[in-house]
């Protein structure tokens, strides 16, 4: 009898144990969800700039200073303006509920000019990483699909290109060492030494290292 009452004795802690561990178990899931539930309740936006997506180009190109805009498109207000009206003309690019040629312009400047990834542009532009990529590609295929108006390779049928324009032809200085000149890369900055016997004041355009600008021509 004395076995038989231990053991009974024994399942019924066991039983009740089970039950308790089941009870916290059950406890501990509930207030899992309600402290997640309240996180979610206060949980702050990682994009809360008051500047945001397209107010910031807004603020940008009515600042009148011609010199901020120049530093943040690398171009004058009116040649970026030019850029955005043509993407317009020929529908490469166009105005959505959400954003305007300019903007999606001026995030494709942003990442190129400063080499900035998508993060670094997300919260630039308070946006998401997804309309970042997805504004990068838009316009990097406007681009690609207009290069061909103001960029001409030879062809069997046309080999000089036409680009031989009066500028060139008509100055003795010019032509013919620069007839079949397809473009040019003007003011690059390379650092260099000088002779201490030299006057470096030609080499040096400011309060920086002598710093020669460098010409480079493509010809075909």
């Amino acid at each position: 009898m004395s076995a038989d009452y231990e053991q009974e004795e024994t399942a019924e802690v066991l039983e009740v144990a089970a039950i308790a561990v089941r009870a916290l178990s059950v406890l501990s899931t509930f207030e899992n969800e309600i402290k997640h539930s309240q996180e979610h309740k206060t949980r702050i936006p990682r994009h809360n700039s008051v500047l945001s997506r397209q107010q910031y180009t807004n603020e940008l190109l009515a600042s009148q200073s011609e010199i901020r805009i120049t530093e943040c498109l690398h171009m004058p207000l009116a040649v970026f303006t030019l850029i955005c009206n043509h993407m317009r003309k020929k529908n490469l690019l166009n105005d959505t509920t959400y954003t305007t040629v300019e903007h999606q312009m001026h995030i494709f400047l942003y990442i190129t000019t400063t080499g900035a990834s998508n993060r670094a542009a997300q919260e630039r532009f308070q946006d998401s990483p997804e309309s970042i990529s997805r504004i990068f590609k838009t316009v990097l295929l406007a681009i690609n699909t207009m290069a061909p108006e103001f960029m001409q390779t030879q062809t069997p049928n046309n080999t000089n290109l036409d680009l031989v324009l009066p500028e060139i032809q008509q100055n003795p200085k010019f032509f013919p060492f620069f007839k079949n000149c397809l473009g040019a890369i003007d003011g690059s900055l390379t650092s260099a030494k000088t002779d201490p016997a030299s006057d470096p004041s030609a080499l040096r355009p400011d309060a920086s290292d002598a710093s020669p600008a460098s010409h480079a021509s493509c010809a075909s």
